[in-house]
């Protein structure tokens, strides 16, 4: 009978096991096989040393599902010589063998039947063990044909659904057995689930049991025809002995036996005598649904038949249990991705999805991606290009002018920081400071994490402790100033947390717990963090939220007050009032702030800005139910700086106010009485101001917008504005700022600063080539100190050019401003350096090195002293800003520059009142013909001039000599310290505020005028000088 398809698939299935079936043990004698489903196997196969209790133990995945069924075909050399045995275990242990059988296991069982060409078995354990119990007495003598003849075949069967494959298996066992010689064996397996056609037997009144196919199928088995029949038939209807029974369609066709020792009458050979047998059939044509085998045979010439006649090849239907997937269907094509390249040519893809169904879980045909070709305007220029940058312990790549670079946040922190490169006006690329809005500080996520500690509580109360405990870390964390743009709205979703915490748990605060929460609130919103929240709200409005939460707050504590009670609490930033009065009985109307308040803050103290909410106002709807019990919580706040943090308004107008929160709860009805709410300008120079309330309602991001219409602008004074309005809200003035130079911050100084400083350092460089030239005839101290003071000058020009440029950069920048505070300083104190070398030859001191080390500790060592404690008390911080690189005008910094220089004016004009009465004095030369004299008298003739300018002079002309370095230095002082302090404001004031043109052209008169007055009296105008000509 040809079977193909068991014989193809057990080849398969032989594969398998010796890819990976077989999982490797530590000993060669035992091994373990798992995920074999059928197998044929010879003694090279399973036992690679040949030994007693030498074992082979195949496993069953799942027993309660599958039954492992065996098939041992009798080997005389084997079986007298090997004895193998067959033995379920439940469970597996590596290191025993069949010579130490596990404690408690079944018996094993003899595969060597005598007088038996097979032994079949059926096995519900776990494993499965073949084992070895005698040992050959001459391996070597075995021939090869034994080793490897495949004596054992497995079959893992399942109970409730056989397989066609497992059924062709078992019928071909069958039939095997049908065809031994020894027809006492009964052939016959049980539960099995399958069925076989019916097969003639061989013996008279012998009977055979069905081949055995999976039950209930009709579709044809590969191996035989399905019949119908019983899934528990062992023994089916007698078939009757020399009865050939054959049927059109059967495949199985058996003949009675013929003897050799007995006579018989010949029989015709059926079939073609020139063609070879049919080949087995092939695989199906299709994995899934209906497909087609094909089997073919060869023609063979033979003598005793004639030429072949039929067909070579044999198709039929075969008919998978599988069902076909149906395909998916395509979506819509997503949009196209960036071109592949910034410039010129490139390319560009988009892609689709699959969709997959109940109905349709199959793959979809097609691509799933498309790609076309993309043109972008060509490569930017050098100038055009953002260079590499080393900003923030962060490396910026280059880019070009309108792409955004993306990079890891510094060390302290987590998540990712961007930058832009933008393009200025005259078409020069440069950076955008850096946005930290994504980036969280360390600190600040380890808070979060004690937070939802503490939430993870069971117990109400000691969540609320919990939260006090956040509250204080927090304050501590924001007192230090020391944060990213992202960890303002880490910090408004900390306290969002706690104030829910606070309403859950009915937890009331303590007082202090209460003053650390709005001190934490007013540091957030502290004006210095101007700049990181404009740079976090383009992430989220965190300055919107932070409001909500505080209102939140303020009625958390109001519910906990007594009836009529108010509560005051001031910070640097807020003035937050909260009053609890009855729905029934409101006392009197509400005005806020209320002055003469002890511990009130100036601002708040001077504040001119007012709210007065008559009492009318706070009624309840009719609808509502008003109890004796129900209480109106009142709260109102004043922000100092939320105007300059709150999103800006969609049009050209900017908040000019501070801004005024009222909120009371239950919410009220709408009434005839107006609000009255007056507001004063912070800013100068504004027009058309209006008064705006903030609704919640009219932006698409549900974060607000200001809107006027709910507010009536009454006629407005120049330093406040008056409003009325008709609900109870968030109040503040818009109006149109002052039409100024925008400021430039891509770094290009302006032609006047340029123009001044080009001046002064032309004048000064002159200066200094003439005394070069000169100075073995003008070496003095008083021209040492001239060219330490004209040093200072000059860094202090070059500086505050380079400065334009570099207030992007924060390192850089914050340098600059260091180095400038220093040499600003150098030259006032090369200034008094010079009145007191006058003072000191007045009174006749000895010009000393000692004297010379003080001048010098005097003209860089003080400066330098100063910007040491300033830098080391900052720690940097208010050295450059974002928009220049001078010290920070808020913060108290800039008394670190306007301290000293104001001492040092002051003191030099001290000295100058002094020498002045010296040389007016008795003590000093009075008589105008004596210092004539003295003048005249003076010899060169026997005295080098050095000697003279040195100071050494004969005893009568030497009080004449030291009055006129002392005028000098005196008219110098008078003359150029004025100049120099005009000329250092001028400066500051052109760097901070780059707008203003008047400052600059200021600045650029006063260091021409410098330069000028400089060079006119120490070098035209200086006796020494012209008398070296």
């Amino acid at each position: 009978m040809n079977t193909a398809c068991p014989l193809l698939l057990s080849v398969i299935s032989s594969l398998v096991l010796c890819s990976w079936g077989s999982s490797p043990t530590p000993s060669t004698c035992s091994a373990l096989a798992s995920g074999v489903l059928y197998g044929a196997f010879s003694l090279k196969d399973l036992f690679p040393v040949f030994s007693p209790g030498c074992s082979w133990t195949l496993e069953n995945p799942d027993p309660t599902k599958y039954t492992l069924y065996i098939k041992f075909t009798h080997e005389e050399q084997v079986c007298s010589h090997l004895s193998p045995m067959v033995q379920p275990l439940d469970h597996y242990l590596p290191n025993h063998t069949c010579n130490r059988p596990e404690e408690g296991a079944e018996k094993a069982s003899e595969l060597c039947i005598p007088g038996s060409p097979f032994t079949f078995s059926h096995f519900d354990k776990n494993f499965l063990r073949i084992c070895l119990s005698e040992q050959p007495l001459s391996i070597q003598l075995l021939p090869d044909s034994i080793l490897s003849f495949r004596f054992v075949e497995v079959l893992l069967v399942n109970h409730d659904n056989s397989s066609l494959f497992a059924c062709g298996v078992l019928c071909r066992w069958f039939e095997e057995c049908l065809r031994a010689k020894d027809w006492g064996v009964l052939c016959g397996l049980t539960q099995t689930g399958c069925t076989c056609p019916e097969t003639a037997a061989r013996g008279k009144n012998d009977t055979v049991s069905n081949s055995i196919v999976p039950a209930g199928h009709d579709s044809d088995c590969c191996v035989t025809q399905l019949l119908p029949g019983s899934n528990n038939e062992e023994y089916p209807r007698p078939i009757p002995y020399g009865e050939d029974e054959q049927e059109e369609n059967q495949k199985v066709k058996t003949q009675r036996p013929r003897s050799a020792d007995e006579p018989a009458v010949y029989m015709a050979q059926t079939g073609d005598p020139a063609a070879e047998g049919w080949s087995q059939w092939g695989v199906c044509s299709t994995t899934c649904g209906q497909g087609s085998q094909v089997r073919t045979r060869s023609c063979v010439s033979s003598p005793y038949g004639t030429l072949c006649s039929g067909p070579l090849r044999e198709t039929r239907t075969c008919n998978n249990t599988a069902t076909c997937p149906v395909e998916g269907i395509w979506l819509d094509w997503g949009p196209w991705g960036r071109c592949s390249v910034t410039c010129l040519n490139g390319t560009q893809q988009r892609t689709r999805k699959c969709s997959s169904t109940s109905q349709a879980d199959g793959e979809c045909r097609g691509q799933q991606t498309d790609t076309r070709e993309c043109s972008n305007p060509e490569c930017p220029a050098l100038h055009e290009m953002c260079k590499d940058e080393y900003v923030s312990s962060m490396t910026w790549k280059k880019a070009a002018a309108g792409e955004i670079v993306y990079n890891k946040c510094p060390p302290n922190a987590t998540g990712s920081a961007s930058r832009r490169c933008l393009l200025s006006p005259q078409g020069v690329a440069y950076w955008s400071p850096p946005s930290f809005a994504r980036c969280v500080s360390h600190d600040y996520r380890y808070l979060h994490l004690a937070l939802r500690e503490h939430l993870a509580k069971g117990q109400r109360l000691l969540a609320g402790q919990g939260m006090t405990q956040v509250v204080q870390s927090m304050l501590e964390l924001v007192s230090t100033k020391n944060y990213y743009s992202g960890d303002l709205l880490f910090c408004v979703e900390i306290l969002r947390n706690v104030t829910d915490t606070y309403k859950r748990a009915t937890y009331i605060p303590s007082i202090e717990a209460i003053q650390k929460f709005f001190h934490a609130v007013s540091h957030i919103l502290d004006a210095d963090n101007r700049e990181k929240w404009e740079d976090a709200q383009q992430v989220a409005p965190g300055s919107v939220l932070l409001m909500k939460v505080l209102e939140d707050y303020i009625h958390l504590i109001g519910d906990a007050l007594k009836p009529f009670q108010s509560s005051i609490i001031v910070t640097e930033n807020l003035v937050i009032s909260i009053q609890r009065e009855p729905v029934s009985a409101v006392s009197s109307d509400i005005n806020f702030p209320m002055k003469g308040r002890r511990g009130m803050n100036d601002w708040a103290r001077n504040s001119e800005d007012k709210l007065f909410i008559p009492k009318e106002v706070l009624t309840l709807p009719q609808a509502a139910d008003t109890e004796d019990s129900a209480y109106f919580v009142i709260g109102a706040v004043l922000y100092r700086t939320l105007g300059l943090i709150l999103p800006p308004p969609s049009n050209s107008l900017a908040v000019s106010s501070k801004v005024l929160t009222v909120t009371v709860r239950p919410l009220t009805k709408p009434v005839e009485q107006l609000v009255v709410v007056e507001l004063s300008h912070i800013i100068n120079g504004t027009s058309s101001p209006q008064c705006a309330v903030w609704d919640y309602t009219k932006s698409d991001v549900s974060s607000g917008s200001w809107e006027t219409e709910s507010c009536q602008t009454l006629p407005t004074h120049p330093s406040h504005t008056k409003c009325l309005c008709n609900q109870l809200s968030t109040f503040a003035v818009l109006a149109q700022l002052p039409k100024e130079l925008v400021m430039d911050v891509s770094g290009s100084p302006s032609v006047p600063l340029m123009i001044g400083c080009a001046v002064s350092c032309m004048a000064l460089l002159i200066l200094l080539a003439v005394y070069a030239a000169f100075w073995r005839f003008i070496r003095s101290e008083r021209s040492i100190i001239l060219l330490n003071f004209c040093l200072s000058i000059l860094a202090s020009n070059v500086l505050i050019l380079v400065g334009q440029s570099q207030a992007l950069s924060k390192a850089v920048c914050a340098l600059i401003a260091a180095f400038l505070h220093f040499f600003f300083l150098s030259s006032f104190c090369w200034v008094l350096t010079e009145a007191w070398q006058s003072y000191l030859a007045v009174i006749g001191q000895m010009r000393t090195r000692l004297v010379r080390k003080r001048f010098l500790c005097l003209g860089w060592g003080l400066p330098a002293l100063v910007v040491a404690v300033s830098v080391g008390f900052t720690r940097t911080k208010g050295y450059g800003t974002p928009h220049y690189c001078w010290l920070s005008l808020e913060g108290g910094l800039l008394y670190a520059f306007v301290g000293p220089a104001a001492v040092i004016v002051l003191v030099n004009m001290l000295i100058g009142i002094i020498v002045f009465n010296k040389l007016m004095s008795r003590d000093g030369i009075s008589d105008k013909s004596k210092k004539q004299r003295a003048g005249i008298e003076i010899s060169c003739r026997n005295l080098p001039l050095i000697c003279y300018t040195c100071g050494v002079l004969p005893s009568a002309n030497l009080s004449a000599a030291t009055a006129n370095n002392a005028v000098a230095s005196l008219w110098s002082s008078c003359v150029v310290l004025p100049l120099l302090a005009l000329t250092w404001m001028s400066a500051v004031l052109a760097m901070t505020d780059r707008r203003s043109i008047l400052f600059q052209v200021l600045f650029a008169v006063f260091n021409s005028v410098q330069g000028c007055v400089i060079i006119t009296v120490h070098c035209f105008l200086r006796r020494e000088v012209r008398a070296s000509h």
